[in-house]
């Protein structure tokens, strides 16, 4: 299990930072999505469970949604058109929203494989974590909603700086689960 979690991991920090060499993306978020499906995929082979297959649907759904975005804004819009920052603000919030459920399934899930193996010790923790970063991320994408509506640089910052470290505290839940599985082989 640990080197599919790990497969989620890296396809975490890959949806977080955007590298860009002028225009164009090193590390787009598609890829990112398709490493998240990849190493869900995995874990169905070995644990049946609906909370994963929910979120390995999303992550492919978003892996899609991604690359739909992209190419609507840069190549057919040439990334010129009126009302630009509302509307990619408005994807973006849209895409972070359906990112949340994924995490939300991904942590679900691994809660059910938890129970499944007897790693109870863990369970606790784990929707404490899932609990937090459920509560941090959803305070960012208010930020972001009001921010959009009332035009405020002060709010946008706080908000991209609230999502931001959500997801950094989500690739480190992930990092804990993967070293859960690690355990097991000593």
């Amino acid at each position: 299990m640990e080197d599919k979690y790990r497969k989620i991991f890296w396809g975490f920090i890959i949806t977080i930072f955007n590298i860009n060499l002028g225009p164009i993306n090193i590390l787009p978020d598609f890829l990112g999505y398709l490493f998240i499906g990849a190493g869900l995929g995995n874990i169905l082979d070995e644990f049946e469970n609906n909370n994963i297959k929910i979120a390995k649907k999303t992550a492919n759904f978003l892996a899609f949604y991604s690359i739909g975005t992209y190419i609507i804004f840069m190549i057919i819009l040439g990334g010129q058109y009126q009302y630009k920052g509302i509307v990619e603000n408005g994807v973006s919030v849209l895409g972070s929203s359906i990112g949340l459920v994924m995490a939300f399934h991904i942590v679900s899930g691994t809660i059910d494989l938890y129970i499944s193996r007897g790693y109870l010790d863990f369970v606790d923790s784990l929707r404490k974590s899932q609990r937090n970063y459920c509560m941090l991320y959803i305070i960012g994408l208010l930020l972001i909603s009001v921010s959009i509506n009332f035009f405020n640089n002060f709010l946008s910052i706080v908000s991209v700086a609230c999502l931001f470290i959500a997801q950094i505290y989500f690739a480190t839940i992930i990092s804990r689960i993967k070293n859960t599985f690690s355990e097991e082989l000593i």
